[in-house]
């Protein structure tokens, strides 16, 4: 599958709006299916960096990540 840039673009330019909560701390407690209403450890800071590691890495040999959503002041 292949997705034209213009579509990538305006992807992009919509998720600039997004807070980073909502594109990676809700998305790592969510793939790791935690209990809403109960209070459990998780080591979410290990966590959230696996997941910029597996999915906002352009290259696995950078030290940066790919940040897309808003910055947060």
């Amino acid at each position: 599958m292949f997705l034209k840039a213009e579509q990538i673009r305006k992807s992009l330019e919509c998720l600039k709006k997004l807070h980073p909560f909502y594109g990676i701390t809700f998305l790592v407690c969510k793939k790791a299916s935690l209990p809403v209403g109960n209070k459990i450890s998780y080591p979410i800071s290990a966590e959230e960096t696996k997941f910029l590691e597996e999915y906002f890495k352009p290259e696995q040999d950078s030290q940066y990540f790919y940040q897309v959503f808003r910055s947060v002041k």
